[in-house]
This record gives structure tokens, sequence and C-alpha cells, in this order.
């Protein structure tokens, strides 16, 4: 039973840890629509100017994501993981896991991070 629970154990701190680190990562850089709305503008303009390539004939350029794509891609990937490590420990396999109570798990995990 001895390495099951260590398995356990070690499932439930990573989902911590990752819970943790996004809830970091979104105080520092929260989602706002200022941020979308210059992404979707970024977007727009480099879907004109690969258009506008085809149009004229002129071979295709590769180009990189702005410095804001690259944030708001962050952010949208730290909000799945902080959504995806409170439905786990929500659920029925977080049970399975362990008889803590994950609800209040995620509650003090929650007051932590707001500290």
């Amino acid at each position: 039973m001895e390495p099951y629970r260590k398995l356990a154990n070690a499932v439930i701190e990573q989902a911590a840890i990752d819970h943790r680190n996004a809830s970091k990562f979104l105080r520092a850089n929260p989602h706002t629509n200022e941020l979308d709305d210059i992404v979707t503008k970024q977007i727009k303009e480099r879907k004109a100017r690969i258009r506008k390539r085809r149009e004229e004939g002129i071979p295709p350029v590769k180009e990189e994501k702005t410095e804001e794509e690259k944030l708001l891609n962050r952010i949208l990937y730290a909000e799945d993981v902080a959504e995806d490590a409170e439905r786990f420990f929500r659920s029925d396999w977080f049970s399975q896991l362990t008889d803590l109570d994950g609800f209040w798990l995620l509650k003090k995990l929650q007051d932590m991070e707001g500290e």
C-alpha cells in the first residue's frame, strides 16, 4: 500500500504546485479585454498582409507571433492549468486517492495564493 500512497500524494502535490504556479502567473499577468483586442487586431493585420502577398504573387514570409500573442497564449494556458487542477480537486478521482476533502484543500490553496 505504501507505493500507492506515495504515488497518490505525488499526484495531489503536483496538482497543488501546478495550481499555485498558474495562479501566481495569472496574478502578475491578468487576462484583460485590452490584451484580447490588441491580439485580435494584430492577427487581423497579419492575415491582411498574408492575403495581400498572395494576391500580388509574393512568396510567403513566416511571421513570428507578437509578444502580446505569446503572452496571451501563456495566459490562456495558465487559465487551463488552474481550471484543470480545480476540477481535479473536486473530482471523484481525488476522493479515491485520499481521504482529504478536495473542496477544503482547494479553498486553502486559494487562500494561500491570495496572500
